[in-house]
């Protein structure tokens, strides 16, 4: 350890290259357990409205940069209080519209969180490779074209289409895929095919209609519904266990398609703009793509 002498005073150490390495690496760590903690605080989450405003602010009658549809899946940051209300930063998933926030009720966080013990059959299979997304063909001679949004669910994209054209513009409709995961419910796995039917009958009659499949694994299970919501796949087999139903949830992701609503085919970029704008005042938040 090297040594100086201050003036008037005793000798003060000056830090040696290893001590100068620890103090790095512990700098690194509280870096890598900030960026952690902000992880975590995201979530996966589906819009539970028909029609869900996104706002600049956490406050209703700031601007309205974005307007999602019921069943879009979107990211979320939990959660700030003002007012009465908790608020959420939203992002939505397949698309590249704005961030914005949102009151957390509106949106069904994906993250399970059950009130009981939760003694189910959950599968999740290697994720298959994510399919490319296939080019939307093009048709016209326009150059630039704004994407008002993209959707999961073809009939969000069809309300909004309608919307757009009461308000005089020529939207269509483009569509291709991404990987998103989806969850089955089955009534349980059975190897008798004989007595999965049984308990599909079951099924029926307490009011649970069931289809019956052949699983990956040959044996057979009566299959009530699937969707994008685990929170969703969770309550219905809860309600299941109450009627003394063994529930198996299957998660699988595969390639769904996705739907992008398009308005537009412009020369020039500043010829998109000015409808940009327009959109924008009418409370969307669209984005201007290259044909």
């Amino acid at each position: 350890m090297a040594r100086e002498w201050l003036k008037g005073g005793g000798p003060t150490e000056r830090p040696t290259s290893a001590r100068l390495v620890v103090i790095a690496v512990v700098l690194v760590g509280l870096a890598t357990a900030s960026k952690d903690a902000q992880a975590q605080a995201r979530e996966l989450a589906t819009v539970k409205s028909a029609e869900l405003p996104v706002y600049s602010r956490m406050d209703a009658t700031s601007k309205v940069v974005n307007t999602l549809m019921r069943g879009d899946l979107v990211e979320i940051d939990r959660g700030v209080t003002r007012a009465g209300s908790t608020w959420c930063k939203v992002t939505e998933i397949g698309g590249r519209s704005t961030s914005g926030y949102v009151r957390c009720e509106d949106v069904a966080s994906r993250r399970s969180k059950p009130s009981e013990p939760l003694r189910l059959i959950i599968e999740e299979p290697t994720p298959k490779p994510m399919a490319k997304a296939t080019e939307p063909e093009v048709k016209r001679e326009g150059s630039y074209a704004l994407q008002v949004a993209s959707l999961v669910f073809k009939r969000n994209a069809l309300t909004l289409k309608t919307r757009l054209e009461k308000l005089g513009f020529r939207p269509i409709i483009h569509m291709s895929e991404a990987s998103i995961t989806r969850h089955r419910v089955y009534g349980g796995a059975f190897r008798s095919r004989q007595e999965a039917e049984v308990t599909a009958g079951r099924l029926s009659v307490d009011g649970f209609p069931a289809k019956l499949v052949e699983l990956e694994d040959g044996k057979f299970g009566p299959e009530i519904k699937w969707t994008f919501d685990l929170n969703e796949a969770i309550d219905l087999a809860h309600a299941l266990q109450k009627k003394d139903y063994a529930p198996k949830i299957v998660s699988e992701t595969t390639p769904t398609p996705v739907h992008q609503v398009l308005v537009g085919e412009y020369q020039n970029r500043a010829e998109a703009l000015k409808v940009l704008e327009a959109l924008k005042g009418q409370g969307f938040a669209p984005l201007i793509v290259r044909q």
